[in-house]
């Protein structure tokens, strides 16, 4: 899986914060039916984080795709920037989606 043009975006109905947006690529041979991220947010006298979930345009991303998405959390206003820590997805076939499948990340998207 690999991320890009990740960047925030306002949509001017959430007044606290900002999505997440960009695009990801599944460079496995196995269809991806979820995927998540764990994050860290700061900035002037904010801090937070948690685990959320990406919203893509379609059911599943096909190996070799790549879809846009957003991020079904917001990131506070105020944070200047985002470290995404870790990537979680599941697989098409997985009977239960827990997130099991991980990617450590080291990756920071800056105002």
């Amino acid at each position: 899986m690999n991320f890009y043009k990740l960047q925030f975006y306002r949509d001017g109905f959430e007044p606290d914060g900002d999505f997440l947006v960009g695009c990801l690529t599944n460079n496995s041979d196995q269809a991806v039916r979820a995927a998540g991220l764990s994050y860290g947010y700061s900035g002037r006298n904010v801090m937070g984080g948690g685990i959320g979930s990406l919203v893509f345009p379609s059911e599943v991303i096909q190996p070799g795709q790549t879809v846009g998405f957003r991020s079904d959390f917001t990131v506070h206003r105020e944070a200047s920037q985002v470290q995404l820590s870790s990537l979680n997805w599941c697989w098409e076939q997985d009977n239960i989606c827990v997130m099991q499948r991980q990617m450590s990340l080291l990756t920071t998207v800056s105002r």
